[in-house]
């Protein structure tokens, strides 16, 4: 099986097809980041040739759905650097690799061709989950939490005193009604008694 690095230096790689050879290239294939951006590239530039062969593919009334996920690009500059000089390379590669893909495109589908390209997030990369050990939690202090008491050591006494009280004061207002209610003025008033004793003086 042949390596990306002798592909990239057959004369119909994509390097030769856009006039960049590799040897003028900072990009190096030694370089893991810059070897999966080229053998991407290498990879996507064979597929569009694949299906260049295959013409009658391209003459169904069914639209085309060509989806690559390209990952070196992000690579090279996590390895070089993003202001690196092998960054700038990569990307201005990638933009004249991407052009010379978009004419071929249109010139397969008689240019209703629609190219997009999105920078999505890694999604790939693991999440790591800080954990704390118990042991080294803080001891927990309720009193610093500026709660309000749920009940007074007093509550007892003071609710034993203010029912009592109530009751005292209902059956007391409850006699006081009774008696008013059942009282005969005549007999029982001293406001009808007072006159009608000084009456009895005045006859006698």
């Amino acid at each position: 099986m042949r390596s990306a690095h002798d592909r990239l230096l057959d004369s119909d790689s994509f390097l030769a097809k856009i006039g960049k050879p590799l040897q003028s290239s900072p990009l190096n294939v030694s370089y893991s980041s810059d070897g999966i951006l080229l053998g991407e590239l290498q990879v996507l530039s064979d597929a569009i040739a694949t299906l260049n062969k295959n013409s009658a593919t391209l003459k169904t009334k069914t639209p085309d759905l060509l989806s690559f996920t390209l990952t070196g690009l992000k690579s090279v500059g996590e390895e070089h650097g993003a202001d690196s000089v092998q960054s700038r390379a990569a990307v201005e590669l990638f933009r004249t690799h991407l052009n010379k893909l978009t004419e071929d495109l249109k010139s397969f589908y008689k240019n209703n061709v629609l190219v997009e390209v999105l920078v999505v997030p890694n999604v790939d990369t693991a999440k790591v989950r800080k954990t704390r050990s118990l042991m080294a939690a803080k001891t927990f202090d309720p009193n610093k939490l500026n709660l309000e008491i749920d009940w007074y050591k007093d509550y007892p006494a003071s609710f034993n005193i203010v029912i009592w009280l109530i009751i005292i004061l209902a059956i007391t207002v409850f006699f006081v009604a009774y008696g008013i209610w059942n009282m005969n003025p005549n007999l029982e008033s001293i406001l009808y008694r007072v006159p009608q004793d000084e009456l009895a003086k005045k006859i006698n």
